[in-house]
């Protein structure tokens, strides 16, 4: 296919643009997370391949050539497994990516071993991308390996997607009882993130099966674009929520203490003697109203862990059946107990956002949040009450 005009070189320029952009931030911003350096494998070989078809396309009469059909199935497999490791990596605190990355590296070998051994038997020219060559050439053994590689694709993708949404459930329900707060790793973005994935992968199913030329091509240029830079920028400022090497003391570091501990509190067969319950429970009260350690904004349960001289499993219980709170309510009851205490100040001239500042919270909204959760009231009436009152 020769390139009569310039509307593909423009749509392909902004791709492979794009994919570099974002390739280029998330090495800079990847020097303490692996997840960011995941995805940033990811962009990098995106530009490549990219920059690749662009210069075949350019340079060919027919860009639909066996070799770039049978490449760009396994580029399309590669990114799925890409993704799926960029989510592992971003929401386990320890990911075992290994059987992964070797599935991978197994697969990928045994396709281009069978696709080298299919092609020097078979030297028969065949051009797959499109269902009506499927059909022309169907008794041809690399028709039936590109069919194969194509369902890999399909599967891999319905797994990313089922297994990624398991994790983001599992996760959202991790951090209030890991973390004080849940700004910055909470992932809202991620289910709107993961569905934008599953409206590329049906295209990059059509891009697969069917030929695509003209106006399609550019439409499907710019649709990688947005998606790709959407995924990018997101990326990139994410901050990293376990495992990185510059997180401060109070990160989680093993997530299998937490499914272990959970394991026990639903048997029901796991218990604390009254001595030990009672220590933790004081000593945990005067961390909180002596020591005040609410006040850190980043607050994790590790550091209570290391304090107390206790386990995840004790801390659990205690916080369940003698204070009734999940780990995030318990600190946050006290947060909002101190920021009543200075609005009742009149010497206090704070504003609200200033008081959610000084008393731990990492956001005005989150502050607003557990104050009415816990008083009624938002702050703004609740100072108004309280200035009426007086």
């Amino acid at each position: 296919m020769i390139v009569q005009d310039y509307s593909f070189f423009i749509s392909s320029t902004a791709l492979i643009s794009c994919c570099f952009f974002c390739s280029v931030m998330l090495w800079i911003a990847s020097r303490h997370s692996m997840a960011k350096k995941t995805l940033a494998v990811s962009f990098s070989v995106s530009t490549v391949y990219n920059t690749y078809f662009v210069v075949k396309t350019l340079n060919t009469t027919n860009y639909a050539t066996e070799i770039f059909d049978f490449s760009y199935g396994l580029f399309c497999l590669f990114l799925v497994y890409i993704a799926f490791l960029y989510f592992r990596t971003l929401m386990l605190p320890q990911p075992h990516n290994k059987p992964i990355i070797w599935q991978m590296i197994i697969f990928f070998v045994a396709y281009g071993a069978l696709y080298g051994i299919i092609t020097l038997t078979c030297r028969q020219t065949v051009h797959l991308y499109s269902i009506e060559a499927i059909k022309e050439y169907a008794e041809a053994p690399v028709v039936w390996l590109r069919i194969w590689i194509f369902l890999h694709f399909i599967v891999a993708t319905i797994v990313l997607c089922i297994f990624t949404l398991r994790m983001y459930r599992k996760h959202r329900m991790q951090i209030s009882s890991l973390f004080s707060y849940s700004e910055d790793i909470n992932l809202s973005w991620l289910p709107y993130i993961l569905a934008s994935f599953i409206i590329v992968g049906i295209g990059t199913s059509f891009d697969i099966s069917l030929p695509l030329s003209g106006i399609k091509l550019d439409i499907s240029n710019y649709a990688y674009t947005v998606f790709n830079m959407a995924i990018g920028f997101m990326a990139a400022f994410q901050k990293d929520i376990y495992g990185s090497q510059n997180q401060n003391e109070d990160v989680m570091s093993s997530q299998k203490d937490y499914e272990l501990e959970e394991q026990r509190y639903e048997k029901s067969n796991f218990a604390i003697s009254s001595i030990t319950r009672l220590r933790i429970k004081n000593e945990m009260l005067a961390l909180m109203e002596e020591e005040k350690i609410y006040l850190n904004p980043g607050l994790c349960i590790d550091y209570m862990i290391k304090r107390l001289g206790a386990n995840r499993t004790y801390l659990s219980l205690i916080f369940r059946e003698d204070f009734g709170k999940s780990f995030i309510e318990f600190v946050n009851f006290y947060r909002i107990e101190e920021a009543k205490r200075l609005i009742s100040q009149k010497s206090n001239y704070a504003s609200l956002s200033q008081i959610a500042e000084i008393v731990g919270f990492k956001s005005i909204s989150s502050f607003n949040t557990f104050f009415k959760r816990f008083t009624g009231q938002t702050p703004t009436e609740y100072r108004k009450s309280y200035a009426e009152n007086e």
